[in-house]
This record gives C-alpha cells, structure tokens and sequence, in this order.
C-alpha cells in the first residue's frame, strides 16, 4: 500500500515541477506505471474491493504526451475550473436569461 502511495505522490511532485526535462517525464511515466502495478493492494486487501477509484485517474495517462505539446502543468489544477463551471451552472440556472450576455 505504502508502494502504491509513493508512487502516486512522486507523479504529483514530477507534475507540479514548473519546467520537465526528458529525464522528468521518463520519471513521470515510471511513477505511473509503479502506481498501476501496485494500487491493486488496495482491492486485494478489501479496502476498495471493487478497484480504486480516483478522479480523472485516467487522465494521468495523457500527462506525458499533454506536456510535451503543452508544456510543464506548473501545479495548474482543474479544481479551479471545475468550481468555475459549477458556479456557472449555478447561475444559468437561476437566471437562464442571462446566456446571451
């Protein structure tokens, strides 16, 4: 479990890193696979029987070939957008007339 874990939070500090080398993503895709070979602890175990469900743990996936297109994340988090999405939701909802503005 505590594998899992470490593998986990080295993607996160190799993410958050405000510029990547080919050395860091190399280290970032290492992380990655370390994760998805021992987050199965975790089902084995009984704490998530059912497989471990992280948000948008898919995307971890992508993070490799979206920083070469893009460039380094820089700690970019999509908690920002998400509650600006929801605000906005929110809004549309009381007021519908307000889309066109």
């Amino acid at each position: 479990m505590v594998q899992a874990l470490s593998a986990f939070m080295d993607f996160c500090y190799i993410v958050h890193q405000s510029s990547l080398d080919e050395f860091d993503l190399a280290a970032l895709d290492n992380a990655l696979q370390r994760f998805e070979t021992e987050h199965t602890i975790f089902e084995t175990e009984d704490i998530c029987p059912e497989g471990i469900s992280i948000p948008h743990i898919h995307a971890l996936q992508h993070y490799h070939e979206a920083i070469q297109l893009f460039g380094a994340p820089n700690g970019i988090s999509t908690s920002i957008v998400e509650s600006k999405h929801i605000q906005a939701v929110k809004n549309l909802i009381k007021d519908p007339i307000k889309l066109g503005n």
